[in-house]
This record gives C-alpha cells, sequence and structure tokens, in this order.
C-alpha cells in the first residue's frame, strides 16, 4: 500500500508540467481520496458548504468545487467545523462585515461561547494581533460575544508545541533558533504556550484552522508537519481537503492563481497522509489535551485589567486641594444657611432682655420667667429653640461690645441679686444709664 501511494504522488508530480491548470483541478477533484487506516468507511456527508458570501464560487468565478463530480462526493467535515473555518478565515480576509452573519451560523451549528472566542483569539495566531482585535469588535458591536472566557495569560507555557510537532520538536526548535533564536522563543513560549495552549478549541480544531490558512497562503513546509499533527489528532483527509479547499475559494487570488495553490496544498497533504500511514501504523489517532503547570493553576482565568498607569505625579496634592476645596464650600453652604436663620429670628423677635449679673444668669427658657410669655417671645409668636440660642448669641455679642443692656424683667434680676442697667432717654436725646441695686 506504501508503495501504491508514493508511486501515485510521483505519476502526480510528472504530470503537473504536462497538463494545464483546468486539467490539474479536474484530475485532482475526481480521483478518490485515501482515508485514514483506522477507519473502514467514511460517513456519507452531504454537498459541500455554501460560500462565505456571494462573490465567492458564482458561476463563472473558478472556484474550485463547481464541478458535479465533487458535489457527488463525500466530505468528512462536520457542519460545525465547516462554520468554523469560513468564520476563521473570513477573518484572516478581514472580511469584517460578513463575520456577525458567519459568527450567527456558527453558533446555530452548535458553538459554545468558549468555542467562539476561541476561534476568534486564535486568529492572533496567522492574522495578527490587529485583524483579531477587530473581529472581536466587530463580534462585540453585533452583540454575539456575551460573555468572557478564560485563557492561557501567566505562568510557564503550555505544552502545545511539544503535542504539534511530536518527535521532531528539538529538529523545530533549532531550526527556528538557526533562523532567529529571538523569534523562535516568542514562537514557542507565547504562540504556543499561550495561545495554542488556551481552552475553547480543542487541539484537532486548532488544527483544522491551522491547516486551513497555511493552504490558501501557499504555505506546503509548515502545511507539511500541521497536517501530520492533524492526522494525529483525529482528522481525516477528506476533511483536510475540504478545509484546503474552502480557504482556497475563499481566497482573494483569481481563478488561475487560485487553482495553483490548491493543487500545491493537496500534493502536501498527500504526502503528510502517506508519512501519517507509515509512522502510525498501529496508533490509533487521539486529541490531546495541553498540559499546564499544576503550580499554577491561575495561569488560566480572565485576566483583571491592568492598573492605571496615566495618573498625575501630584495626584496626591491634587486630590488634598480638591478636598479643601469642597470643605470651604460646605463651610459657606452653612454660614449661608445660619444667615438666614438668624434673619428670619430677628425679623420675628421685636425686642429681648438680659441681666448684668454673670453671664448667662438673668437668660431665662422660652415660656419661663414671672413675666408672662418670659423672654425670648416675641410680638409675632414663641421661636424655636435655635432661634432662642441664635438671639442669646446675638445678645452676647451686642453686650460685649456696647455695655448696654435691656431689660424687661427687673424684679426677677433683683431676685438673683444683680443689677439692672436701665436707660432712660432725656429731652435732649442723650441716652443715660443709672445702676438699680
Amino acid at each position: 500500500m506504501h508503495h501504491s501511494l508514493a508511486a501515485t504522488c510521483t505519476l502526480g508530480v510528472a504530470t503537473l508540467r504536462r497538463r494545464s491548470v483546468g486539467d490539474l483541478v479536474t484530475s485532482w477533484t475526481s480521483r478518490p481520496r485515501p482515508t485514514n487506516s483506522y477507519r473502514a468507511s467514511q460517513p456519507t456527508g452531504t454537498a459541500p458548504a455554501a460560500r462565505c458570501r456571494p462573490a465567492y464560487g458564482v458561476a463563472g468565478s473558478g472556484a474550485l468545487d463547481s464541478s458535479d463530480s465533487t458535489t457527488a462526493r463525500a466530505m468528512d467535515l462536520s457542519p460545525l467545523d465547516r462554520s468554523m473555518v469560513r468564520l476563521y478565515m473570513a477573518g484572516c480576509f478581514h472580511d469584517w462585515d460578513q463575520l456577525p452573519e458567519l459568527a450567527r451560523e456558527f453558533y446555530v451549528r452548535g458553538a459554545s461561547i468558549e468555542q467562539m472566542r476561541g476561534c476568534v483569539r486564535h486568529m492572533v495566531v496567522f492574522a495578527g494581533y490587529g485583524p483579531c482585535l477587530a473581529a472581536t469588535l466587530a463580534l462585540h458591536k453585533a452583540k454575539l460575544l456575551p460573555e468572557d472566557t478564560p485563557a492561557k495569560v501567566a505562568g510557564p507555557p503550555g505544552d502545545a508545541f511539544e503535542l504539534v510537532y511530536g518527535g521532531v520538536t528539538d529538529r523545530v526548535r533549532a531550526n527556528m533558533h538557526a533562523a532567529d533564536p529571538a523569534l523562535g522563543e516568542w514562537i514557542r513560549l507565547h504562540l504556543y504556550g499561550d495561545l495554542y495552549s488556551s481552552p475553547g478549541l480543542d487541539m484537532r480544531q486548532k488544527q483544522l484552522l491551522t491547516c486551513a490558512f497555511l493552504a490558501e497562503a501557499n504555505m506546503p513546509d509548515q502545511l507539511f508537519g500541521h497536517a501530520l499533527a492533524g492526522l494525529r489528532f483525529g482528522n481525516s483527509y477528506a476533511a483536510l481537503e475540504q478545509v484546503a479547499r474552502l480557504a482556497c475559494d475563499m481566497g482573494p487570488r483569481p481563478a488561475a492563481g487560485r487553482a495553483a495553490v490548491f493543487s500545491t496544498a493537496l500534493k502536501t497533504l498527500d504526502m503528510a497522509h502517506a508519512k501519517y500511514l507509515k509512522d502510525a501504523v498501529g496508533q490509533p489517532p487521539a486529541c490531546p489535551e495541553v498540559s499546564i503547570d499544576a503550580a499554577h493553576p491561575q495561569s488560566v482565568c480572565i485576566p483583571p485589567l491592568p492598573p492605571l498607569v496615566n495618573t498625575s505625579p501630584h495626584a496626591a496634592e491634587e486630590e488634598q486641594r480638591q478636598q479643601q476645596q469642597r470643605q470651604q464650600r460646605q463651610q459657606r453652604q452653612q454660614q449661608q444657611v445660619s444667615t438666614a436663620g438668624f434673619a428670619a429670628s430677628q425679623a420675628r423677635d421685636a425686642s429681648v432682655s438680659t441681666t448684668t449679673g454673670e453671664q448667662g444668669a438673668g437668660l431665662k427658657a422660652a415660656g419661663g420667667g414671672k413675666t408672662a410669655g418670659g423672654w425670648g417671645t416675641s410680638n409675632v409668636g414663641r421661636p424655636s429653640n435655635l432661634a432662642v440660642d441664635e438671639i442669646a448669641a446675638r445678645m452676647e455679642q451686642q453686650r460685649a461690645r456696647s455695655g448696654l443692656f435691656f431689660n424687661w424683667d427687673a424684679s426677677a434680676a433683683q431676685e438673683e441679686g444683680g443689677e439692672v442697667a436701665t436707660v432712660d432717654m432725656g429731652t435732649d436725646g442723650q441716652a443715660t444709664q443709672e445702676a438699680v441695686s
């Protein structure tokens, strides 16, 4: 079986030089495809999925899956995975207007919010941070990302790099280090250690997205290794072929260039599948789980907002100044209220009396004293306790300034042993003071 596959690949490469692009596409799409050895037969699928947008794959556009033979052929890709790949490639191609519709389709196919977040975050791997953020904001605007989900954001890197490259991990690290040591560490620690190690999508789904992008981007060397990992993680050859077809069909290339890129991707998938059959004898595929250091379980979380950095260097002084201004405003308001209350009490109370004894000795409570009403009554009515206190304070100020005291209840003052100051207005208009013992 292995020799026949190798002969088939050799024959395909030899005929590549003698055939036109159209004949090549027809031969690739019409020939039977190999299946994984662990499966006795592939399930019967339906017709290929609709295009991402009407401009993709319309009549005359050169879509790769427009032939009748392709429509009739079974495809081993679930509707959920198909909608996931379409959403991912639309984000990588910057088709922001298409994202809400494709995201709704992804939800309809059964995607969870964790899978939606995982698909969008995986755009960072190939599209970059900017397009990933733009896609996230577009889905936020459409209210299709209702909540946050955890991700790998701290701690030691996960082992996604080792899971993908398996027995050639050291060789891949050495090649990246030879090309650029810093870039190699960024890829290992951040791209694989955080992004690829985050929850949301499993490793099988992440390899589907990766193979779709690499096929359309015409990167056969990287596609070979990731196709091997995709087969090991449980994807069938038919599923990898369809995501390559779907991605190339959605791409911006003209029909001729699209067909050439797709044929290169299929040749790479054939070689990867042949190697997988050779290396994985007796080893059924399995989708692994990324291992996170048990000592840092908090590395997978929803990160909090970082501390503020745009505070003023004189923030403490500014806060103190504002506090003083608030206190001054409160004091002014209290003074205004007190002044208004005192003015109102003066308007109600026409006159008051006090004695010259010890301070406050002659003051009587409202309603006290021997005369009717006592001191503190007015020509209008009895004042409130607040008005009495204000009047007493005012009289103390008047006594300190002039020494003149007005008396209504002289007998009460004499009983207490004090002196009463009386004021007599003479005929000449001058006030005279007489002490009465």
